[in-house]
């Protein structure tokens, strides 16, 4: 009986023990349920409409900027950015040239360009609860900001007889839930009308956004990101599948040709604006796993499976399959490039011997590029069907032809371009060559003191040069 009690009790703290850790986050909700005069729910539903409209509005522009209420005001976000008009030295992409329009990095390298073996990569992901710069915060910040205002003193009502005294300060509380976004704003009033009093303290909305979704999937797609580097893989791939020795084509990262005279050479500019027009047509081809807008084709040749095959990021959760993600790269947002060329003419290395007639030219191109991808989460059927759009960047980095590492040190330009297969070029004077041709063949032949040669008979000199000539012409 001891044995079986114990057995019970240990079976019961496991199921417990194992059930409370399954058991997913879930934000505490605290709503106190007020009843008041049916006379005054007109105000409260007034109430309410501006908490669920604001809570709206804050949560687009925090679409809009992956994740942050403001960039300029230090009351409603506390995280300090460096942005410029360069995407790829900057915390976050100016949509276009004039617009206020920006959009922070998820993951990117924060130091500069040109950084040599100190390069420093960072992420400006907020947090979605709890920290004091979360989501949720910043969202109650700005509701706290606006509402007063939403609710303009009350002046429809004021006309119709109610008088509304404010009995207390404002203060937002914002959960993001499993399903949707509720928020409840605290701001105790006093209204009356006539010879009726009340008193109301909470107005909630519960916003149809599956933001907790969004921004899991959000994160993972960076965490894949950071862990294979799929942006860099796939324009390499482009890179290799593009190139080849043709003034058409991209300059090949490594090739040769046995071809004695002129080469194929290539405009540096050119090959930015082709690598440029590459990444606007061929980064939205990568799609994820198990999304909204997923769909795999097939393809008859297996090579080309694989190529299609690897634009997909392998997320593989079937609970994303009401939200899609998209990529783009737009042609107007700068993209670091460098290619090493002497200067903006890109040549191959050249060996030739004039004295056999043969030539190498050695094709050995250094790709270092980077660029932004901007990443657009969507839940298609929030907002009751009128949709919802989160935002964020991520940024490739490719160095030496490689997805560049966080200790990437680059090589030396100069080791890379215009060098000899050969011995360096010298210049000298003239240089005078004999080539001499013994022959010993038991008294058969006689050695030519004059001229060198080996001749059976002196009438046949020149005869003899010349068929020496030619089988030296021939080494």
């Amino acid at each position: 009986m001891v044995i079986g009690i114990l057995i019970v009790i240990g079976s019961v703290i496991f199921f417990y023990s194992t059930q409370k850790i399954a058991k997913p986050y879930e934000p505490e909700i605290r709503i106190v349920q007020e009843q008041i005069p049916v006379e005054f729910d007109p105000i409260k539903n007034y109430a309410n409409d501006c908490a669920y409209s604001l809570g709206i509005e804050g949560l687009k522009i925090i679409g809009d900027q992956g994740g942050y209420i403001s960039f300029a005001d230090k009351a409603l976000n506390k995280e300090a950015f460096t942005i410029t008009q360069n995407p790829t030295e900057s915390d976050a992409v100016f949509f276009a040239k004039n617009s206020e329009l920006k959009t922070p990095y998820w993951w990117y390298m924060k130091s500069a360009n040109n950084c040599k073996g100190d390069c420093k990569f960072a992420s400006k992901r907020p947090d979605l609860r709890q920290t004091d710069n979360s989501i949720e915060k910043q969202l109650e910040r700005y509701i706290d900001s606006k509402f007063k205002e939403c609710l303009n003193n009350f002046e429809p009502f004021i006309e119709q007889g109610f008088k509304v005294s404010e009995a207390g300060k404002i203060k937002t509380d914002v959960t993001v839930a499993a399903d949707d976004v509720i928020v409840l704003v605290e701001y105790p009033l006093d209204i009356e009308r006539q010879d009726a009093k009340s008193k109301i303290t909470q107005f909630l909305a519960r916003v149809p956004v599956n933001l907790e979704k969004i921004y899991e999937l959000s994160t993972k797609i960076t965490n894949l990101e950071i862990k294979h580097r799929y942006l860099e893989k796939h324009v390499l791939n482009l890179l290799v599948a593009f190139s080849g020795v043709d003034r058409q084509k991209l300059p090949p990262m490594s090739d040769m040709q046995f071809k004695f005279g002129s080469t194929t050479s290539w405009q540096k500019s050119d090959v930015k604006n082709k690598i440029t027009g590459l990444l606007a047509s061929y980064i939205p081809l990568l799609q994820v796993d198990g999304t909204y807008n997923y769909e795999r084709n097939l393809f008859d040749s297996e090579l080309k499976q694989r190529l299609y095959d690897s634009t997909i990021i392998p997320v593989a959760n079937s609970s994303f399959r009401d939200i899609s993600a998209e990529f783009t790269y737009l042609d107007f947002w700068p993209a670091y490039f460098d290619l090493n060329c002497k200067g903006e003419r890109c040549m191959p290395s050249s060996a030739n011997s004039f004295i056999s007639f043969f030539g190498i030219q050695d094709y050995k191109f250094a790709y270092d590029l980077s660029f932004p991808v901007l990443v657009e989460v969507q839940d298609p059927f929030a907002l009751n069907g009128q949709g919802y759009t989160f935002n964020f960047f991520l940024e490739g980095n490719i160095r030496n032809n490689k997805a560049m590492p966080v200790d990437f040190a680059p090589l030396e330009k100069a080791s890379l371009s215009e060098s000899s297969l050969l011995c360096d070029a010298r210049t000298s004077g003239n240089v005078t060559i004999q080539v001499l041709d013994a022959l010993h063949r038991r008294n058969k032949f006689r050695w030519n003191s004059e001229r060198k040669f080996p001749c059976r008979h002196r009438g046949r000199n020149k005869h003899c040069e010349r068929k020496l000539h030619r089988k030296i012409s021939g080494i």
